[in-house]
């Protein structure tokens, strides 16, 4: 799938793209913020990021305790 060829991305690719993002962001800004996004486990990706500052976070964890 080329890049602006109008396709729509997988939902598991822009969920992960999503969740990469609020990661981006959470580095930045020291607010972590996985809500809504149906995570069954902390993402494996976060490893990548400078999570160190963070001062806030807010998620859904019945998604990932299955309460």
């Amino acid at each position: 799938m080329a890049a602006g060829d109008g396709a729509q991305l997988p939902a598991t690719v822009a969920a992960s793209r999503s969740v990469e993002k609020a990661l981006e962001e959470a580095a930045a800004s020291g607010a972590l913020n996985l809500s809504n996004r149906k995570l069954k486990e902390f993402p494996r990706s976060a490893r990548n990021y400078d999570l160190s500052d963070i001062t806030h976070a807010a998620t859904d964890l019945r998604n990932i305790f299955g309460s």
